[in-house]
């Protein structure tokens, strides 16, 4: 197992070696996605004002040469790009989901994108609205095989059994308060705002959504609430199906950890909630600076320690 741990900050992307910081790359820029493959190390940036970035490196961080970016179709009034907000790697292709709502896809390397129009030219996607930005965004992206799952806010979750060739809606089950009655359950306009799924067992997946923290046993078609707590972060245990960790937080304007009281010192590990067959164990109170917000990529499959 690596000893190697890779965090994306606004202030950079940051190396991490035995729990110290080894190198500081990007310095001052905000990271939105980063990925590491077997061939590549991949980190995307949001420079505001100057747009959206990638740029990768293929001698494992020593150097970095900027790639291109996916970009959108050039018409009148057409989409263009914001935010590279995921990125995920299966067989030689990779995948990288984004703001606003677009999948692209590259089989170079990153050296060239093409945009997944068989999910852009759904006429649900029309319904699509931002959650938290000004437009809807792509954030999670679990492949299995030709098996593709998608994690969109506010668009709800979508599924490829043919490789990304066409789409179906899912997520029946999930429900969102922040909707007209009418609409609460309408799959199309639900907010998860993280899938993530049991390696051993890739039809088990979790999702904290703004309304909740649900749990599916059939690959996200269907979904079962476990209870009402939002925040945004969830890793899934790699070998037990029946385990996640997540943040809890309050919504929605303060958004920071559970019991939090801002200007004291934070200790993550008392905000590591943890659902474990089926039963929520609530974080241990205390004192929190400001809430975190975590994009676990995944947990390792070996035995770190920590992991039971």
């Amino acid at each position: 197992m690596s000893d190697r741990l890779w965090v994306g900050s606004r202030k950079g992307l940051f190396e991490l070696r035995k729990a110290r910081i080894a190198k500081h790359h990007f310095a001052g820029q905000p990271v939105s996605a980063f990925l590491e493959t077997e061939r590549e190390l991949l980190c995307a940036l949001n420079l505001g004002h100057f747009g959206a970035k990638l740029w990768r490196s293929r001698d494992d961080g020593k150097s970095w040469q900027e790639v291109a970016c996916p970009a959108y179709p050039k018409e009148e009034g057409g989409a263009t790009l914001n935010q590279i907000w995921v990125m995920e790697s299966a067989g030689g292709i990779l995948w990288a989901g984004t703001i606003p709502g677009g999948l692209f896809r590259s089989a170079d390397g990153g050296d060239s994108w093409q945009l997944v129009e068989s999910l852009w030219n759904r006429e649900e996607r029309k319904e699509w609205f931002g959650g938290g930005a000004d437009a809807p965004g792509i954030h999670s992206i679990l492949i299995d095989k030709q098996n593709i799952t998608l994690g969109v806010s506010c668009g709800g979750v979508w599924k490829s059994a043919d490789g990304g060739g066409s789409w179906e809606l899912a997520g029946k089950g999930l429900h969102a308060a922040y909707m007209p009655p009418e609409k609460r359950e309408s799959p199309n306009i639900q907010d998860p705002h993280r899938i993530a799924r049991c390696a051993a067992r890739p039809e088990v997946m979790w999702t904290q959504h703004h309304n909740g923290i649900f749990r599916s046993v059939d690959a996200g078609r269907t979904w079962r609430a476990i209870n009402d707590a939002f925040g945004f972060a969830v890793a899934a245990h790699p070998r037990d199906a029946e385990t996640a960790w997540f943040v809890p937080a309050i919504k929605d304007e303060l958004r920071y950890p559970a019991d939090g009281k801002p200007g004291d010192r934070l200790d993550h590990r008392r905000y590591l909630a943890l659902l474990e067959r089926g039963r929520f164990l609530a974080p241990r109170r205390g004192p929190a600076a400001s809430y975190i917000l975590l994009a676990v990529r995944s947990v390792s499959p070996c035995k770190p320690s920590g992991i039971p």
